[in-house]
């Protein structure tokens, strides 16, 4: 149960538990050696007359969205079952992630670096990155255990770890559907919130979107039975789902060689979209590393006229 991947333990065994519409799990292929290992999964058609794969979203449609990943999060909150384990659902810290993802980000650092700072203006299928995404992408990656320990820690949720549009079905009625649950963890629920954000809308709209989108989801869970969850704790948990998921995205596709990609142009698009978060809620400055040098600053009539590293304003991350 425990070692089982993911999206095999999902739809066996979490499916017919969550509050949101899924494909339903009809059955499971096993291996021919034994019968015990699943090999793959028999799941409901959504294609259905009335369903739209990959919907195009206004601003209702978005809401509605975020409405119903706050009631999947609201059930699971803070519960005994997810926080025991006894789910089988993998906090981020686990053995499955940690030092696994961190171990991933630190090889792919010094290509990534490479790569982007040599298209820094951007090319003809995306913009560059600013000199100052290095600078905070590598002290992410060196905090990157801590921030898999804070994501962890309560309050904390079950996430599906990959909503986007791509995962979606609107079905008739205006109904979500999420598919590929196959990035689930124990985790803050506003990390699929973020992602849904980052990966379905290009940066002026994500900017636009996201205080809205903020309220609104704390809004929902606070209708849904949440307490003891501040729109600071909300704003704090925000900034550490930026430096999570997203940066691990934008490093792993992001040094990917255009012909091994499906769609090369998907780095250009997501890489600018990812930092900008980062650095338009400043989710650098949680880090232990960050705090400690800004810290360290001396202050007074006597102190040297210096800026503390990364610390960048909302101008600087515009293109």
């Amino acid at each position: 149960l425990h070692d089982a991947l993911p999206i095999w333990h999902f739809y066996e065994h979490m499916a017919s538990r969550v509050p949101v519409r899924v494909p339903m799990h009809l059955g499971s292929v096993k291996d021919e050696a034994t019968g015990l290992n699943t090999e793959g999964v028999l799941l409901e058609d959504l294609c259905v007359p009335g369903a739209e794969l990959c919907p195009r979203l206004d601003d209702n449609g978005v809401m509605r969205t975020v409405a119903h990943m706050a009631k999947q999060h609201a059930q699971f909150w803070n519960l005994p079952e997810l926080s025991s384990g006894a789910l089988g659902i993998k906090p981020h810290n686990a053995p499955w992630f940690q030092p696994v993802w961190g171990n991933d980000l630190a090889g792919y650092w010094p290509r990534f670096e490479a790569k982007w700072r040599a298209r820094a203006g951007g090319d003809a299928m995306g913009p560059g990155l600013p000199e100052q995404a290095f600078t905070i992408g590598k002290a992410i990656v060196d905090d990157f255990a801590w921030i898999q320990d804070e994501l962890s820690s309560k309050p904390h949720t079950f996430n599906h770890g990959d909503v986007k549009p791509p995962n979606m079905f609107m079905m008739s009625g205006n109904t979500p559907a999420f598919f590929d649950w196959q990035y689930t963890a124990v985790g803050k629920g506003c990390q699929d919130i973020l992602f849904f954000l980052i990966e379905g809308y290009e940066v002026e709209e994500c900017r636009r979107l996201e205080p809205i989108v903020m309220a609104h989801y704390h809004s929902s869970l606070m209708q849904r039975g949440v307490t003891n969850y501040s729109s600071d704790d909300l704003r704090r948990d925000w900034k550490l789902a930026c430096m999570h998921f997203p940066l691990y995205v934008a490093l792993w596709f992001g040094t990917t060689a255009d012909e091994d990609l499906v769609d090369p142009s998907f780095p250009r698009r997501f890489v600018p979209r990812a930092f900008d978060a980062i650095l338009r809620n400043k989710a650098h400055e949680l880090l232990p590393t960050f705090t400690a040098t800004a810290q360290a600053v001396p202050t007074g009539p006597d102190a040297v006229d210096v800026e503390a590293p990364c610390q960048i304003g909302r101008a600087s991350c515009r293109e």
